[in-house]
């Protein structure tokens, strides 16, 4: 009993949290970063709707100088190993070009279901900007 109650808790704010967000842009990947869902603060923040990323790898949002590097693959292989990984870097929207973000991924289990990876990006391109004023 006590162990469905905690999963429910969990479905319930981690729906809410995704769902609700308006700052937060949130990506939800397989283990190998293919994108299975975005939400709207996501959508409203690069342009990209869930259609147009939906199947395909989140490295496609990353610059070519960053795919070269392989940071993409980095990260999910840091965070299948840590659980966690964050970082700050350009990430591709749509009409705008790159954008400098803040983000963490954390990887998600249950029993039940195949891991995946929430991935939680803040758009810090302000800030970034603001450093070369001064």
């Amino acid at each position: 009993m006590e162990k469905s109650l905690a999963q429910s808790f969990k479905s319930f704010y981690l729906a809410s949290f995704f769902e609700r967000s308006h700052l937060n842009s949130i990506l939800l990947l397989d283990k190998e970063g293919t994108i299975i869902r975005v939400n709207d603060a996501f959508e409203n923040a690069f342009g990209f709707t869930e259609m147009d990323l939906k199947g395909r790898n989140f490295s496609m949002l990353f610059t070519d100088s960053d795919q070269k590097k392989e940071v993409p693959k980095k990260e999910i292989e840091r965070v299948l190993s840590t659980g966690q990984a964050n970082d700050k870097n350009f990430l591709l929207s749509k009409h705008q070009g790159p954008v400098w973000v803040n983000g963490e991924s954390v990887l998600l289990t249950d029993d039940s279901l195949e891991p995946c990876i929430l991935k939680v990006v803040q758009d810090i391109h302000t800030e970034k900007e603001s450093e070369y004023i001064i």
